[in-house]
């Protein structure tokens, strides 16, 4: 299924044939071919934005590229809403910080600072790697090691 067929499943008909036939008011069917250059043009600013190609069986893509067909419709029509095609662009960009190849640094606002784990010159050693446990391990070392319990 292509935008322009997600789009009309989405909209009223009459609500699409007036921003397709920009110079009919009274127009009652859809012009598919400038809906299909339009969403073609959203497409392209998808990817763009996105930064991934528009994949039509994720919910997410297809509900910011349905917004963005009715914004870009709106403008092309001469009635242009800032706020509508900003977003667009946003949600965009918010998909490309949330896609697949995203990466989430790691960050903290903690006044905190991690403290050292060696106290002295020992190993520092997991809790479990503890002598209580060496008779349960396997091929664990001499329990006259001096780990402390």
């Amino acid at each position: 299924m292509a935008l322009a067929d997600e789009v009309q499943s989405r909209y009223p008909t009459q609500y699409l044939a007036n921003l397709t036939n920009k110079d009919s008011a009274s127009a009652s069917t859809v012009n598919t071919t400038y809906l299909t250059t339009v969403s073609s043009d959203v497409e392209g600013m998808f990817e763009r934005y996105a930064q991934s190609e528009l994949d039509l069986t994720d919910e997410a893509h297809v509900a910011v590229a349905v917004k963005g067909v009715e914004a870009w419709l709106k403008r092309y029509t001469g009635q242009p809403e800032k706020s509508a095609e900003q977003k667009f662009i946003d949600d965009c960009l918010q998909l490309a910080r949330t896609g697949p190849r995203a990466r989430m640094l790691p960050k903290t606002r903690s006044i905190l600072t991690p403290s050292s784990e060696q106290i002295t010159t020992e190993p520092v050693r997991p809790d479990f790697d503890r002598k209580v446990f060496d008779d349960l391990i396997p091929g664990s070392p001499a329990t006259t090691d001096d780990r402390e319990d």
